[in-house]
């Protein structure tokens, strides 16, 4: 068949190479220039490379061999998604249709439609310090440092809980920031009969270095 005078052929190795991406689009270009003249001869070639003859007989031994699971009924039908179906499991599989793959990544689309890539591991805690404590960080609290690590355009499940366990464990932070109720210390009232009768003597910090010195002693008459 031919379209304006161009075969079938020629059309689909034209576009074949569109559909490739990352290794199987690299391995395209390397082949040898005119070593493939129909489209046949690519579909061959193309199987060979990606999905070999011992690939395939592993599938057709898996489709021989499969057998009916318990959760089916005898006359062959499925249960009822609801019957078989845990509901962790009916939650991945809503939320899987967010995440999309591209090799090497992984990414989610948003409730604010925007894409991010998924992190884990190290590269999380270093994005999440990166944006707390780096040289564009500023210290911020755990909500603003999430949304700052969002708009670098990442996403972790847990970023909003890692992130307070970051703030609670910065020390420039827990510096900074108000003591909060829990914190304070019990005051007692000291009845003072004369000037000078009642000393109370306390030690403050450590504080950030100022010529040397980190610490302040404080008397109370």
């Amino acid at each position: 068949m031919k379209q304006n005078g161009v075969s079938q052929d020629s059309i689909s190795l034209n576009l074949f190479p569109f559909s490739l991406t990352h290794e199987a689009e690299s391995w395209f270009y390397h082949l040898k220039t005119h070593s493939i003249h129909t489209w046949e001869e690519m579909i061959l070639k193309f199987l060979s490379k990606y999905y070999p003859y011992s690939i395939a007989l592993q599938l057709m031994k898996d489709i021989l061999n499969f057998q009916q699971l318990p959760m089916e009924l005898s006359c062959g039908k499925f249960c009822s998604e609801r019957d078989v179906v845990p509901t962790k499991e009916k939650k991945f599989f809503k939320d899987v249709k967010h995440y999309f793959w591209d090799d090497p990544y992984l990414f989610k689309i948003c409730a604010d439609q925007v894409i991010r890539r998924c992190v884990h591991g190290q590269e999380a805690v270093d994005i999440l310090m990166a944006c707390h404590n780096g040289p564009t960080g500023g210290h911020h609290g755990a909500n603003y440092t999430a949304k700052k690590v969002f708009d670098s355009g990442f996403y972790w499940p847990t970023i909003y809980r890692d992130a307070h366990d970051m703030v609670k464990s910065c020390d420039s932070c827990q510096c900074q920031g108000k003591i909060s109720q829990k914190d304070e210390m019990p005051q007692n009232a000291i009845q003072v009969c004369e000037i000078f009768n009642v000393w109370g003597i306390d030690f403050m910090g450590p504080f950030p270095s100022s010529r040397g010195n980190k610490y302040i002693l404080v008397a109370v008459d």
